[in-house]
């Protein structure tokens, strides 16, 4: 299938007028391909419409289900769109297995650095559950006992107590 015949094929899969695709159409390179085109091309949508859009039921609204047995739902969109570079939070829903150990630290630091513009010191002091939650930071917060300190110290180990 030519890149035309299948953008084409994906429109027809996008708008349900082909509902069952052939055994072994979908793989993990079109699949990537599909989700790109559709939200590129068919839906023309930006990157904050993608975070505010993007889920399973999402997908599964416009044919494409079948694009999570090869990826996460976070790992897909990366793929999809490497020059976006999503991260996890921005998200509308994230699953945890988007998250590492190194996806957290470069999140606290974001939240403490960019977002809030706090040293660390301070941050300790002044975060709050508020402050993850309304970041989309809440898996982050909920994964460590809801302590803030215990977070905080994730992304700067060397704190005082």
């Amino acid at each position: 299938m030519s890149p035309k015949e299948e953008k084409k094929y994906f429109f027809e899969v996008f708008e349900r007028r082909i509902t069952r695709v052939p055994n072994g159409f979908w793989n993990s390179e079109r699949t990537i391909r599909a989700v790109r085109i559709l939200f590129k091309n068919y839906l023309k949508y930006d990157k904050k419409t993608i975070c505010k859009s993007y889920d399973a039921k999402f997908l599964s609204k416009y044919g494409i289900r079948s694009a999570r047995k090869f990826y996460s739902l976070y790992e897909l969109i990366k793929q999809a769109f490497p020059e976006h570079n999503f991260m996890p939070w921005e998200l509308k829903k994230v699953k945890c297995s988007g998250w590492t150990d190194e996806l957290i630290v470069y999140a606290i630091k974001w939240l403490v650095e960019t977002i809030r513009k706090l040293t660390p010191d301070e941050a300790i002091k002044v975060l709050t559950r508020d402050d993850f939650d309304s970041n989309n930071l809440s898996y982050i917060y909920k994964i460590n006992g809801r302590d803030n300190k215990k977070v905080i110290r994730l992304a700067y180990p060397n704190l005082a107590a």
